[in-house]
């Protein structure tokens, strides 16, 4: 899916504020979760692609779970997202 005119702001406060420092970008893509429900909410969440990185110095890249990394995990293992 297409972006669709968003944009995000990188390192913002306060969204509104153009003369706060930070960085604008456009979303190229998003890609929404399969089973999202609007009416319950339910697996709201998403993913955007941004055309570049962005070079915001408290962004960082985290890598996303590779089929490697499933194998190394045991079904009921907890885990935590930071």
């Amino acid at each position: 899916m297409t972006g669709g005119g968003i944009s995000v702001a990188i390192g913002r406060y306060q969204l509104n504020n153009v003369t706060e420092h930070g960085e604008l970008m456009p979303v190229k893509a998003v890609y929404q979760h399969p089973d999202y429900n609007e009416n319950t909410m339910l697996a709201d969440v998403a993913i955007l692609e941004l055309p570049k990185a962005a070079t915001h110095p408290y962004v960082r890249v985290i890598p996303l779970a590779t089929p490697e990394v499933f194998e190394n995990i045991v079904h009921g293992t907890r885990v935590t997202v930071r």
